[in-house]
């Protein structure tokens, strides 16, 4: 199989060599793929024939991000296509579900990519703590929301990325939205543990559906994600780590590239005989043992039902 250029995922770059694994006549979404490991995932995705789609919140950076696609892989435009997706707003989750209903078949692979990283207090449009909603519950709502259309496409796979921060987290169940004591540290670290939960129970009641999920841990990779970190309203402790990481003679030591980065997701999006792992977490093409909070039945059972009250996706 000759595709545009080169894929990601070779042998000497993951546990196996996935380099002639085609994508022609499936669909994809990547949610903030204007940017980092998103751009180079739905780049990759693209180089291998699928469709993708751009789900972004800023549409001109999301069309700059399809012409890029379409130029440097030489694709037909219409194999690649940008919609808006505003994660902050449950109102536009739901009319990128119904648009992408509206103009699409089928969904192989969904993307759970975007995110926030400890940034200052702040609440969306609906109320929620903004790492809440962003990371975990709009996404939640997303795949809930295409899950009819996964199932009829299978196989399938649902990508949801974390990060190993998540073994720092844990859930503040009686104040989810953190009014009483906030923290940039602790939202970001709750948001990725319940990433992590949110695979473990999807996985568990899409169980002969043919839909895997799968968690993924990227490494610390070079994105403009650390940016609220850098502000001068950053956490003091990250923001001289992340300063200290950026110096020349450690950088290459510490940062991953977002080609890099994107390994894991790409992975587990196309990697064959890995369903059986459904509900699993991966870190950097390698299954993992999450945290003991991220392997709790009892929490993924209740952050379930707790999401679903508050995305009101019942």
């Amino acid at each position: 199989m000759n595709f545009c250029g080169k894929v990601l995922c070779s042998s000497e770059q993951c546990p196996m060599d996935l380099s002639g694994i085609s994508m022609i006549s499936k669909t994809a979404i990547v949610t903030g793929s204007n940017t980092g490991i998103g751009y180079t995932t739905a780049l990759d995705f693209a180089r291998r024939g699928c469709k993708v789609i751009l789900a972004c919140r800023n549409m001109d950076k999301a069309k700059d991000a399809k012409s890029r696609i379409v130029k440097e892989i030489d694709c037909q435009e219409q194999n690649v296509k940008a919609m808006q997706l505003d994660l902050s707003s449950f109102n536009s989750v739901r009319r990128f579900a119904d648009d992408f209903k509206r103009t699409e078949t089928r969904l192989d692979v969904l993307v759970n990519n975007a995110g926030v990283m400890m940034c200052p207090q702040s609440d969306t449009e609906d109320g929620i703590e903004t790492h809440l909603q962003v990371n975990h519950l709009s996404h939640f709502l997303l795949t809930n929301l295409l899950l009819d259309v996964m199932k009829s496409s299978s196989p399938s796979r649902i990508v949801v990325v974390t990060s190993v921060l998540h073994r720092n987290g844990s859930i503040h169940w009686s104040d989810v939205n953190l009014r009483k004591c906030y923290s940039q540290t602790q939202a970001y670290y709750q948001s990725k543990l319940m990433n992590v939960l949110f695979v473990q129970h999807l996985a568990k009641i899409l169980e002969g559906t043919e839909v895997s999920a799968f968690s993924i841990h990227p490494g610390l990779v070079k994105t403009d994600i650390v940016r609220h970190i850098l502000s001068p309203s950053g956490n003091k402790f990250w923001n001289w780590k992340v300063r200290f990481s950026n110096l020349p003679a450690v950088d290459k030591f510490v940062w991953k590239s977002p080609e890099e980065g994107a390994k894991a997701s790409v992975f587990c999006a196309i990697a064959p005989n890995i369903e059986g792992t459904s509900g699993g977490y991966y870190s950097e093409c390698i299954l993992q043992r999450a945290s003991k909070a991220g392997r709790s039945e009892k929490n993924a059972n209740r952050l379930w039902d707790l999401s679903l009250e508050l995305t009101a996706a019942t």
